[in-house]
């Protein structure tokens, strides 16, 4: 969220999110809640840039149709954006739909819809969130009793110094907004955040069929790459191409 990084317009941007990709993170979301849609995809198109060469996924905050313009890995929705089953119509069936629940009524409701994963939050004070209610690690708990098996990042708040409440909450991934940004440009915290949330899921995982497969969405978003077929890279290409027009 560039809204809120102490850094000028006039910088790029580049160097936070080379340092991000060096530093370990697995996955980039771009949450730009006042972006126009053109600017949003120019934004998103650059992320991909940086990010993919290095297997790095990119998931973008609402916009179903911008992340199929910009052929992104996936598309973030809030409990306001358009419902999972219509957002996977927009980004097609190799694209990862999430969402956020802020209470076991929407994982519930989550889970229904056949989301891929869950923002599981708000876990503590937070600015991006800073009207929702603080569940802590009582709802991490409460949810991964409910729904072991969903992929998960928790949300809210997340950062270094309470990353060990998360993992004892049962969190297995965690999502970063103001402990990503300037100064100075981190290297060290995704490594250290992401090895300690690195707990095998369940071998019963919908998502994931072996115990050794990891908590963080980097690997099953990656994986989507992976099984994608030319065909499916030619019909996506396409689907991209008609957004891009509709834009």
């Amino acid at each position: 969220t560039r809204s809120l990084c102490d850094w000028s317009s006039d910088v790029c941007s580049s160097d936070l999110l080379e340092a991000v990709v060096a530093g370990g993170a697995d996955a980039i979301q771009i949450r730009e809640k006042d972006l126009a849609p053109v600017a949003l995809l120019e934004r998103t198109r650059a992320v991909i840039e940086i990010a993919r060469p290095a297997g790095v996924a990119v998931v973008v905050n609402d916009r179903a149709d911008v992340a199929a313009a910009a052929e992104a890995d996936g598309v973030h929705l809030g409990q306001h954006d358009l419902p999972v089953e219509q957002a996977r119509r927009v980004v097609g069936a190799l694209a990862l739909v999430g969402g956020s629940a802020h209470d076991l009524a929407e994982a519930d409701r989550l889970v229904a819809a056949g989301c891929d994963y869950a923002g599981v939050g708000r876990f503590a004070e937070s600015d991006t969130k800073p009207n929702a209610t603080e569940a802590g690690p009582a709802f991490v708990r409460a949810f991964t009793d409910a729904h072991p098996d969903l992929p998960h990042l928790v949300i809210g708040g997340v950062g270094p110094e309470n990353i060990d409440d998360v993992i004892a909450a049962g969190g297995r991934g965690s999502r970063s907004v103001r402990r990503s940004a300037p100064p100075p440009i981190p290297r060290k915290s995704w490594p250290d955040c992401g090895s300690r949330c690195n707990r095998p899921w369940p071998a019963t995982s919908r998502r994931r069929g072996t115990p050794d497969d990891r908590g963080s969405l980097g690997r099953p978003l990656r994986d989507r790459h992976v099984e994608r077929s030319e065909e499916h890279t030619s019909e996506l290409q396409s689907h991209s191409d008609l957004v891009c027009r509709l834009l």
